[in-house]
């Protein structure tokens, strides 16, 4: 079990809410998504175009999936860094979760 698989388990369990934010080359920062709870992410896959390799991927990579963190388009990589941060329900300390550096596609 890795260190922080106890946040995914408090997100899905409804503990925790998470957000995206991204930050472009020249150092803006801005939120991709407001705060999320596991239902807006259930509402997300359930409503997205079925492809079984969405369910190949963890938590963590699904989530980078639905809400854009990947690359848009075959060999063109994105220029942003998203990072998600969660906290607990009830509370205003966000804690840095994880982070989808920009990468080129590869065959």
């Amino acid at each position: 079990m890795d260190n922080d698989s106890y946040l995914e388990e408090e997100i899905r369990a409804g503990k925790r809410v998470f957000k995206i934010t991204s930050v472009l080359p020249n150092g803006t920062t801005k939120e991709i998504d407001m705060v999320n709870t596991f239902e807006d992410y259930e509402k997300k896959v359930k409503t997205h175009l079925y492809t079984p390799l969405l369910f190949k991927l963890n938590f963590k990579d699904r989530i980078g999936y639905l809400y854009g963190c990947f690359n848009n388009h075959f060999g063109v990589a994105r220029t942003e860094i998203f990072t998600i941060y969660t906290r607990l329900i009830n509370t205003s300390e966000w804690k840095e979760w994880y982070t989808f550096m920009p990468q080129v596609d590869i065959i």
